[in-house]
């Protein structure tokens, strides 16, 4: 759901970019119709702005979510936002993201896991593109 000034974030584990790239991939069917990527199916996403989607690959895996999300659009405001509510040593390592700018995720699905990916929401957080 479009919300301004809110970025759901999702956190994973891949096998490799190659796998990632894939699970973010959308087609188009013969018919030119457009046929959503497995992430869009996973998390019931049925539409979003492209142009306001960063993904992201980390070669180095990590359980910082400051380290994960630098180097994103509006990363400062985003880190401090959410170290206001949470920690920032997360649960486990993790290797990729996904923001999706504007867009307030309220789907019931939370995790996903499929050979050679694992994603995992974790939640929407505010951001200002002033900061």
């Amino acid at each position: 759901m479009e919300k301004e000034g809110v970025v759901s974030i999702w956190l994973g584990k891949s096998d490799s970019i190659k796998d990632f790239q894939q699970y973010l991939q959308a087609n188009y069917s013969e018919e030119g119709n457009y046929i959503n990527s497995k992430f869009e199916q996973d998390f019931d996403i049925d539409c979003f702005d492209e142009d306001l989607r960063e993904m992201n690959y980390l070669e180095d895996p990590s359980n910082s979510f400051s380290l994960i999300v630098s180097n994103h659009s509006y990363c400062e405001s985003i880190i401090s936002n959410y170290l206001k509510k949470l920690d920032d040593e997360l649960d486990m390592e993790y290797d990729c993201i996904i923001l999706l700018y504007d867009f307030d995720y309220m789907g019931n699905i939370k995790e996903v896991s499929h050979k050679g990916i694992s994603i995992k929401f974790i939640g929407p957080c505010d951001y200002s593109k002033n900061d």
